[in-house]
């Protein structure tokens, strides 16, 4: 639990300060481990998977390439997204979505930058945490669900149903 001991002067303030991180940090990995421990069988299997070898990850789970679509983007832009809407894409889309079980996942094409802009999109989908723009490395924590739409038999679309969430290192 934290304290509000360094709101006080002291001697010894960066001692409490590192204290502070500490248990900022032990925080966060209780969160990640209750938030793993949270997943579905299925849903560990996608992450460790995703993050063990993508190009195997896109050829087992049979990706299709999809963004968010023009249309969702406009109407959802500066307020809370709750309608996006994805559709396939034969080149540049920024998520793969796939069919495990009995849901359809949607997490991030792997080589793909997040820039300030995307990110904005892309927090529509997951919820990210510690995001720069010069981060390094994603790691997915929790793949997105989407369901399938019926609007147009020979356009397959999606939209987002469930949150998943990512870390940006």
């Amino acid at each position: 639990m934290l304290h509000p001991q360094s709101a006080y002067p002291s001697s010894n303030s960066s001692l409490e300060q590192f204290s502070i991180e500490s248990e900022l940090v032990s925080h966060s990995r209780s969160s990640l481990t209750s938030v793993l421990t949270e997943l579905t069988k299925t849903q560990q299997e996608i992450v460790a998977a995703y993050h063990h070898n993508f190009s195997k990850f896109a050829v087992e789970y049979q990706i299709r390439i999809a963004s968010v679509t023009k249309d969702s983007i406009y109407s959802s832009w500066g307020i809370e997204a709750k309608n996006v809407i994805l559709a396939p894409t034969n080149r540049r889309g920024n998520y793969w979505i796939f069919n495990a079980g009995d849901c359809t996942y949607l997490v991030p094409a792997k080589r793909k930058y997040i820039d300030r802009h995307a990110y904005t999109i892309a927090s529509w989908i997951f919820e990210g945490h510690n995001y720069t723009p010069d981060y390094l490395n994603i790691q997915l924590v929790k793949p997105a669900i989407v369901m399938p739409l019926e609007i147009d038999p020979h356009l397959q679309m999606w939209q987002l149903h469930q949150q998943g969430e990512l870390i940006f290192s």
